[in-house]
């Protein structure tokens, strides 16, 4: 009887041996699927992800910087917006949710079409669009007190509450190695915050409390948007990635307009104080917000994350190579930025010896098992 179940135990380990073979020879970034135990169910291969990935890196990088460079600045030189922020954010959602729902009925026709309205998923991703919506202001709020540097830095966070929650929602574990890991990267993001502030302290301050605050709250939101979208975005792989999004931006558009009829946007002029740069940060929030879902779809939250913190190296490279930043290079700085970038590369590489070692002990436990005795 023992040696019976120990047997189908063998063959059992086998099988998810042989799956995860599988997934190693289409794979490098070995996103999670619906949980821990399987791999997402459109596969792209690793040089597809690498390209999501790394492009990824670049939308995240200059959508913060944009935002930055739309602002005007006063007579003590402090920066502030000159245009209503809500109003883009507004004008986004509305934009996305108009070309998904089209672009769906233009690529599948009326079945296609008819699969947005499903009632069941249909209220799951429209929830979960009215918190992303509620992100999105919350975003803007904040990116009016903070740089863009200090913003992404700050935003990082996100990668701690997000490896928490995918343990409620998807049931994926970290080890004692990557929450190591998960570690520095939250210190190295740390030294960074106090060397920007203080290099910056001459220019009118560090880091505003409200705007801490809001962008912390940003934080939990879009880790939990996140979570729930990577999950039943797997969940109904069934149905393009297009229809998702677009059931998603339905919710998005009803919330942010709700929001923005607690502000003044539409009795100050929706266009009111509108440049070429605010288009352009318009452009850029319809490109993160779209790419950031196709990321969740094909890849997964936390490497959604690891990506934004690669996108600090970009900004900082921004900031000290363009003449009109007038930023110096400062080597404490860098090493921050760099301590920040190999620790998220070290994060996504230890992945597959933290897989090899787990198979390695449930093979050991099944010998001792089957031949103990």
């Amino acid at each position: 009887m023992g040696k019976e179940g120990a047997s189908r135990q063998v063959s059992v380990q086998s099988e998810q041996s042989s799956a995860g073979q599988r997934r190693k020879t289409t794979s490098f970034l070995n996103p999670t699927g619906v949980d821990a135990k399987t791999a997402p169910p459109k596969e792209i291969g690793a040089w597809v992800e690498m390209a999501v990935f790394f492009s990824y890196v670049m939308i995240s990088a200059f959508h913060p910087i944009f935002i930055d460079m739309s602002k005007s600045v006063d007579d003590n030189d402090k920066k502030y917006y000159g245009y209503q922020p809500i109003s883009t954010v507004v004008l986004m959602t509305l934009l996305i949710s108009v070309a998904t729902i089209g672009g769906c009925y233009v690529a599948g026709g009326k079945k296609e079409f008819e699969k947005i309205w499903n009632p069941k998923p249909l209220m799951l991703f429209s929830v979960n669009g009215a918190v992303y919506a509620l992100g999105d202001y919350l975003q803007m709020a904040s990116m009016g007190s903070l740089q863009g540097a200090a913003y992404q830095i700050l935003m990082q966070t996100r990668i701690i509450l997000t490896a928490s929650m995918m343990i409620c929602v998807k049931g994926v574990f970290q080890t004692r190695l990557q929450w190591t890991l998960l570690g520095m990267l939250m210190c190295a993001m740390s030294v960074y915050m106090v060397v920007e502030s203080s290099n910056s302290s001459g220019g009118g301050g560090g880091v505003p409390l409200v705007g801490m605050i809001f962008a912390f709250s940003k934080v939990i939101l879009s880790c939990a948007s996140a979570v729930v979208s990577d999950k039943y975005m797997k969940v109904y792989s069934d149905d393009s990635t297009n229809v998702q999004i677009a059931r998603i931006h339905v919710g998005r558009a009803v919330g942010i307009v709700v929001l923005s009829a607690f502000t003044p946007v539409y009795s100050n002029g929706f266009f009111e104080g509108w440049d070429g740069m605010t288009w352009a940060v318009t452009g850029a929030f319809i490109v993160k917000s779209v790419s950031s879902l196709y990321v969740v779809a094909l890849l997964d939250s936390i490497l959604k994350n690891i990506a934004e913190s690669f996108a600090v190296l970009v900004i900082y490279g921004f900031d000290v190579l363009m003449p009109w930043v007038a930023k110096d290079f400062d080597v404490a700085t860098f090493l921050a930025v760099l301590v920040v970038v190999c620790t998220c590369a070290a994060y996504v590489d230890s992945k597959e010896p933290i897989e090899k070692a787990a198979k390695y002990d449930m093979e050991e436990k099944i010998r001792k098992l089957g031949g103990g005795r």
